[in-house]
């Protein structure tokens, strides 16, 4: 179907840029694809209820990642300082190689 259509509006100007619009229009917290979803589906009710994922998060995630902070702080900053060797032992070796050559 994207091919299809590519032939036939591609030629527009702006085109991608309108897409791209919409795209992030329908994605973001503006609830852009409910609009769409519900102007195109006038006759038919929405049959379940819709979650709320900030209350889900609040709810569920957040208790979890508060008692657990210390440990994730701990994770992160252990990531952080082996990333840090990583890059310096690669900027090294680089170094070593210009100078050999």
């Amino acid at each position: 179907m994207e091919s299809f259509s590519d032939l036939i509006v591609g030629w527009m100007p702006f085109y991608w840029l309108g897409k791209c619009a919409f795209l992030l229009w329908c994605m973001s917290p503006l609830n852009g694809s409910a609009i769409v979803y519900r102007s195109v589906n006038v006759n038919k009710p929405i049959k379940r209820k819709q979650t709320n994922p900030e209350r889900i998060f609040r709810s569920l995630i957040l208790p979890i990642f508060r008692q657990n902070e210390e440990a994730i702080d701990k994770v992160v900053n252990k990531a952080k300082e082996g990333i840090s060797e990583i890059t310096e032992s690669a900027a090294n070796t680089v170094l070593d190689d210009k100078k050999s050559h």
